[in-house]
């Protein structure tokens, strides 16, 4: 998923500090990571694939690209412009691939659709089908913690910008101190960094 012109959230996400160029720095932070980590016959799902942007960056560096999204839109878009890639309809709480047999998962801009419930089980999910040592290199749309979050809420009340706090209220921003020690209560040792003023960088291994 890459946001669009028409979404609130994007609105909110260059008010802080992260445009069209930022995204694409993103991605190659995700891909860089991930490319130190990937050999020419590994395996890399790429969750939330949208429309491909991200798993291509690593053409040409693994055996097998798989991209997995629950919008045929999206998936017909990315067949279109990446022919080379394999993408099926799938989600980060149904990942339609055997256990251990993936080396690295990545994805940007898909984790906020996930509700608490379903980010733990995604969790576990992406630790099922990873094969060790494998790794994991999510970008997404972040608050640090609780305190964060209601400082923005207040702040865009505070500038008029309500409909963007009632945007924020129809997704499920993760709490990044809270989605580290998820992953490792999964026993999946994880750590991160901000990109930006609303963006974060998760880092696992399995």
């Amino acid at each position: 998923f890459f946001f669009q012109a028409e979404d609130g959230i994007l609105d909110l996400v260059r008010s802080r500090g992260l445009g069209d160029v930022y995204k694409r720095q993103i991605l190659d932070t995700v891909a860089g990571y991930g490319k130190l980590y990937c050999s020419p016959d590994a395996s890399v799902l790429d969750i939330g694939v949208g429309t491909g942007n991200l798993l291509a960056r690593f053409i040409g560096h693994a055996r097998e690209l798989i991209g997995i999204d629950p919008s045929e839109e999206m998936l017909d878009v990315c067949r279109r412009k990446y022919p080379g890639l394999t993408v099926r309809y799938g989600s980060f709480t149904e990942i339609p691939l055997p256990d251990g047999s993936i080396d690295l998962i990545v994805s940007a801009y898909a984790f906020h659709h996930l509700t608490p419930e379903e980010k733990g089980a995604a969790i576990l999910e992406m630790k099922r089908v990873l094969r060790p040592p494998g790794r994991m290199a999510l970008a997404d749309v972040m608050f640090r913690n609780e305190k964060e979050s209601k400082e923005v809420r207040n702040y865009l009340i505070a500038t008029g910008r309500r409909e963007l706090v009632d945007q924020l209220d129809r997704e499920y921003m993760a709490m990044f101190d809270e989605l580290i020690h998820s992953f490792e209560d999964a026993g999946l040792p994880a750590d991160g960094e901000q990109l930006t003023e609303s963006v974060w960088f998760v880092r696992a291994v399995r």
